[in-house]
């Protein structure tokens, strides 16, 4: 079994209401940004796409956003970690798609601390 790979990104994930209040650019730059972000953490891309994985985002904040606000808001980041495409043109490749069938599972939590970061973690099954 490979070995999990592990993001630590120094920006919290957006929760839902503010991505979904975003203008259409404004979500680009966002999807863009987190692409940057993630390469960055991580600059060494994989040779193939992870075909089924477990990935657990922890938010870390000081005040805990609910369950559909957490979750919401992860879109930006399962965008950058698919395979570039029209769709994803800032993809990178980490994970084939972010369907059931290759996301077995996904937990975003929320982390109590005055630390403004998200950590990422994609388990291959």
């Amino acid at each position: 079994m490979a070995e999990p790979i592990v993001f630590d990104v120094a920006e919290r994930s957006p929760l839902q209401n503010t991505w979904q209040r975003m203008h259409w650019a404004a979500r680009r730059k966002v999807c863009r940004q987190w692409a940057q972000m993630l390469f960055i953490a991580l600059p060494q891309l994989p040779r193939q796409p992870i075909a089924r994985c477990v990935i657990t985002i922890e938010r870390y904040s000081t005040q805990k956003p609910d369950r559909d606000g957490r979750y919401g808001g992860v879109k930006p980041i399962l965008d950058a970690l698919q395979p570039m495409s029209k769709r994803h043109p800032y993809g990178l490749g980490f994970i084939a798609d972010d369907n059931d069938d290759c996301i077995t599972d996904l937990k975003v939590n929320h982390i109590q601390s005055r630390e403004k970061r998200t950590r990422i973690t994609i388990e291959p099954i």
